[in-house]
């Protein structure tokens, strides 16, 4: 399991997970905590964005408004997996700061996903 932290600033998107051009693997995001470091409330999107960067966003949360001194969990009972593809990215408003940090595994998908664990597990969740 990978585990990685970001103090992130402004309305430029960040970069959580990249994502790769025809990737054959699955992440599989069991944690994201984001918590607000501003002095005031903040307002934060967290989308999937196909890989190399395009207009296609798919948004997990948009335009969320997180209270100052307020962190949000999200991912702690139902994990969310998605193709390699896409690139996982946040975006604030204006100079917003806020931590977060992420819990994730890649898996590679075999060429027969019907006998596979993971191919099984592709199934049964949503991009």
């Amino acid at each position: 399991m990978e585990h990685r932290t970001y103090n992130i600033k402004g309305a430029d998107p960040v970069i959580l997970i990249s994502g790769a051009e025809n990737s054959n693997e699955v992440v599989t995001v069991d944690n994201c905590i984001i918590s607000n470091t501003y002095s005031s409330d903040i307002t934060i999107s967290l989308y999937l964005e196909v890989a190399p960067a395009d207009s296609t966003s798919f948004y997990i949360v948009k335009s969320l408004v997180i209270p100052i001194g307020v962190s949000l969990a999200l991912f702690e009972d139902h994990p969310k997996s998605y193709r390699k593809v896409f690139a996982l990215k946040v975006v604030l408003e204006a100079s917003e700061t806020a931590d977060i940090t992420l819990s994730y595994d890649e898996e590679k998908v075999l060429t027969n996903e019907n006998d596979t664990a993971v191919g099984k597990r592709l199934k049964d969740r949503s991009y």
